[in-house]
């Protein structure tokens, strides 16, 4: 059971063609049929028992689905046949409750995009408080920056600020010589697939 079966099929077209029987397995049965249930032929690579649950599976599921077809249409006749039978004991009733079915199906064409609109509003306004939120937080930190610098002696603002200059010193020089790494890998990919090309250029001339 856990060879492929295509092995199993080509022996039986072999054992067929050797009684002399012509007809084989593929032929034997509608290739429609084949397709919707998943049947194997010569090429099948996977194993005997995985097709076989996978056919059992597949007939199952549509026999699943052609009962829910027949239950839906069954149904759909029984609920056609009360309302056809309510409207002709109770015209006026069914012609009041079929008014307000209308209109409620109206009212949720037009509220379910208002609603949807409501909700992109929402999200805006969450976002909009959120960016206030963040300024403000901003707004704070440099205040309590500005009191901290102001608070500081002479000497220790001078040596605060060589801190900061040779901290963004440092920071362009990094950045710059990240950039020149950058450049210099292309620079030799670049010449890498130059060279790259030129040899099978030469070699297709040749």
């Amino acid at each position: 059971l856990l060879l492929p079966v295509g092995f199993f099929i080509r022996i039986a077209d072999e054992t067929k063609r050797y009684a002399g029987v012509e007809i084989t397995m593929e032929s034997a049965v509608d290739h429609e049929t084949l397709e919707q249930l998943h049947v194997i032929t010569a090429k099948t690579k996977y194993c005997l028992l995985y097709a076989l649950f996978l056919r059992r599976y597949t007939i199952a599921s549509m026999a699943a689905t052609d009962a829910i077809l027949i239950k839906k249409k069954i149904l759909t006749k029984r609920l056609a046949r009360f309302l056809g039978i309510f409207a002709f004991k109770h015209p006026i009733t069914f012609r009041r409750r079929l008014r307000r079915t209308l209109t409620a199906l109206r009212w949720i064409k037009y509220i379910f995009p208002l609603v949807g609109q409501g909700n992109k509003l929402i999200g805006q306004l969450k976002n909009l408080r959120k960016r206030q939120k963040q300024q403000k937080d901003a707004e704070m930190a440099k205040k309590m920056k500005q009191v901290k610098w102001r608070s500081l002696s002479k000497k220790q603002r001078r040596e605060t600020a060589a801190i900061m200059l040779q901290r963004d010193f440092r920071g362009y020089k990094s950045r710059k010589a990240y950039k020149a790494i950058l450049e210099v890998r292309a620079a030799k990919k670049k010449a890498a697939a130059i060279k790259i090309q030129a040899t099978l250029r030469r070699k297709a001339a040749e």
